[in-house]
């Protein structure tokens, strides 16, 4: 997953939902795990749209 952030800027939890065929929450617990973990960061504010970026980008 951290691959596809890397190839298109940024990945929001539909995208993740697609590229893993899960839930809505499964791409959420995802993202968090990510952004917990210090590979990605959300960007702009929560909510439908919101982008996940590379930590650093």
């Amino acid at each position: 997953m951290v691959l596809a952030v890397q190839a298109s800027g940024a990945v929001t939890n539909s995208a993740v939902q697609q590229l893993v065929d899960v839930s809505k929450s499964t791409a959420t617990r995802f993202l968090k795990e990510l952004d917990r973990l210090g590979f990605v960061q959300k960007s702009g504010t929560t909510g439908v749209g919101t982008e996940y970026v590379l930590k650093g980008s």
